[in-house]
């Protein structure tokens, strides 16, 4: 769910405006950056919710080792982010759509518009209120889309490839050439020298966080999932081979396809799809764009499923988590969020959230120009709440990390899962991200640059959480939690690691994956009878002897043994590792 629901058309939508703004060599370090802010938070947010997997994690979190100010910011603040993004992104696949007919088939220019208007929003009803409904046929139906979707967006790059290596007829090999002209980096505002190209670098981080955004709902699908303490980590690989494999890849492949000054990249009144390189590039392949229909119509139609279920999904969670918080001051959320279909939906959560979408599809009346605008404030909104959301998280695990190093009797060592370089990794995602947040409206302040609009879609999300948070710390008169204070027993895991249950557990496995003894085991209990074990044993010269065996009751005691009733002594069976023998 957090692959498709992130995996989609900001990928390629917002790449074609990062690229215009930081040239390909920096639309690739800006994704390189953003993937290492994107790991810190996803890794630490993984430790923490294997260790105390509780019902509503983040907001029980920020309220347990930081401030409940803070978990009432944080949750609101969330499920801002989760509808702008959802705006946009409905946003874009409207624009999407428009764009695509338009440019292509000049006569369908009404039925373009008729499915923009109509088709999209009627999908968007029947997936936010029936297959919602159901988590398991949800679960299955993403699955199978979000499988769809890596493979059209790994198709897509392939085509690239191609593309590049001049594979399509009367088509000319195109190489690196982009890349030696107009050059590797663009000059932010025709700033000369290194100050230009690190500002266009700058400028690259605001886009990309809005492709990779969604990362964390994997959290909220985890803890309604069984035996999470192995899913979760390897949800943390895939995200690192998602980052490294669509994205980057892809952005690579985007940054040789076409040069980062083409005219039509930002051009006013170009459309929303105008902003792919992808689709730039293949327009020319069949002449009239007929691939543009093709590969772009397809994919957007593919990816528009999973990614509006996965954050419908957590835009209603969130909204119940923040009624269902207990706090001796009341719930953070009005007690209509909690309502939930028979089988279990949380219908009311799903239509406020749903609801905010649907007016992206009346912005699409107007001129393309206006709508290019409208979808540039809205990322930037969206970018900043989501990275004011991953703010939070770190802030969070780096006082959860330094009270683990306080409490007396915990050994972070024995965690089933710990986050890597820690807390230096949290240290420079929390770093990085508080820089991008303050500066990202930098460009405003530059000699001639002023724009009112600009200004408030890059600082409206701080100011909202900034609000929240301190409303509630006077109103609720919260008190910040010291180290020495927090909890660390309610809600933790039925294994506990903090208590070496966990490694315990490690060296059965172990024990197990050398010998066959967890075999001998499950044999000794299939053949039992009344209450009693029959247990065979096989001796080197002699068949296989039955034998009765020590009582479930007992077993625990004598758990490597087995009684010889001819010669009324203990023995180990023979597959017994030797470090386990009796002496």
């Amino acid at each position: 769910m957090a692959i498709g629901g992130t995996l989609g058309t900001g990928l390629f939508s917002g790449s074609g405006e990062a690229l215009r703004d930081g040239g390909p060599i920096g639309l690739i370090l800006g994704h390189i950056v953003m993937g290492l802010i994107v790991y810190s938070m996803i890794a630490a947010l993984g430790e923490m919710v294997i260790v105390f997997p509780v019902k509503d994690p983040l907001i029980e979190y920020p309220a347990r080792f930081v401030d409940p100010a803070l978990a009432f910011a944080f949750g609101w603040n969330y499920w801002y982010a989760l509808w702008v993004f959802l705006y946009a992104r409905c946003f874009i696949n409207s624009s999407h759509c428009r764009y695509s007919f338009a440019i292509t088939l000049t006569t369908e220019i009404t039925a373009a518009g008729m499915m923009g208007t109509s088709f999209f929003p009627t999908g968007f009803r029947y997936i936010g209120f029936r297959r919602q409904y159901s988590c398991q046929p949800l679960s299955r139906q993403v699955v199978y889309k979000t499988a769809t979707k890596i493979a059209t967006v790994a198709g897509a790059i392939l085509l690239g490839i191609v593309y590049i290596s001049g594979g399509f007829p009367k088509q000319d090999r195109i190489g690196f050439r982009y890349w030696i002209d107009p050059g590797p980096f663009n000059q932010f505002d025709d700033i000369p020298g290194s100050q230009g190209r690190f500002l266009a670098f700058w400028s690259v981080l605001g886009h990309v966080a809005f492709s990779h955004q969604g990362t964390e709902i994997i959290v909220l699908a985890a803890i309604e999932t069984e035996n999470l303490r192995k899913k979760i980590p390897k949800a943390i690989q895939a995200v690192i081979y998602r980052i490294s494999i669509f994205y980057v890849g892809s952005m690579t492949v985007a940054g040789l396809l076409v040069a980062h000054n083409y005219e039509l990249l930002g051009a006013a009144g170009a459309g929303a799809a105008a902003f792919s390189p992808f689709i730039i590039a293949f327009r020319s392949i069949n002449g009239d764009g007929v691939a543009v229909v093709v590969t772009l119509g397809s994919f957007i139609i593919i990816s528009l499923i999973p990614a509006l279920s996965s954050h419908l999904y957590a835009g209603s969670e969130v909204l119940f988590s923040l009624y269902s918080y207990e706090n001796e001051n009341g719930p953070l959320a009005p007690r209509c969020f909690s309502r939930r279909a028979r089988n279990g939906a949380l219908f009311v959560g799903i239509g406020i959230t749903a609801v905010f979408g649907l007016l992206a599809y009346i912005s699409t009346k107007g001129s393309l120009e206006r709508a290019n605008e409208v979808y540039e404030d809205f990322s930037r909104m969206s970018s900043i709440s989501v990275l004011m959301t991953w703010w939070s998280i770190l802030l969070t695990y780096i006082r959860f990390y330094h009270g683990v190093s306080k409490k007396v009797g915990i050994d972070r060592n024995m965690f089933v899962y710990k986050a890597p370089y820690q807390p230096w990794l949290s240290c420079f995602g929390f770093a990085m991200i508080t820089l991008v947040v303050i500066f990202n409206g930098f460009e405003v302040f530059l000699r001639g640059e002023w724009s009112t609009s600009k200004f408030i879609s890059a600082y409206i999300s701080l100011l909202i959480f900034t609000l929240c948070f301190i409303w509630w710390k006077i109103s609720q008169r919260t008190r910040f939690v010291k180290l020495d204070q927090m909890d660390f027993e309610t809600g933790r895991s039925e294994l506990n690691p903090l208590h070496g249950v966990v490694e315990e557990e490690k060296n059965v496995n172990s024990v197990g994956k050398s010998n066959n003894f967890l075999q001998w085991a499950r044999e000794a209990r299939k053949s039992g009878a009344s209450g009693w074990w029959t247990v065979g044993t096989r001796s080197k010269t002699g068949p296989r002897k039955s034998q009765q065996a020590t009582p479930p009751s007992q077993l625990d005691e004598i758990p490597l043994q087995t009684h010889d009733a001819s010669s009324s002594t203990l023995r180990p069976p023979t597959d017994c590792p030797a470090h386990l023998r009796p002496l």
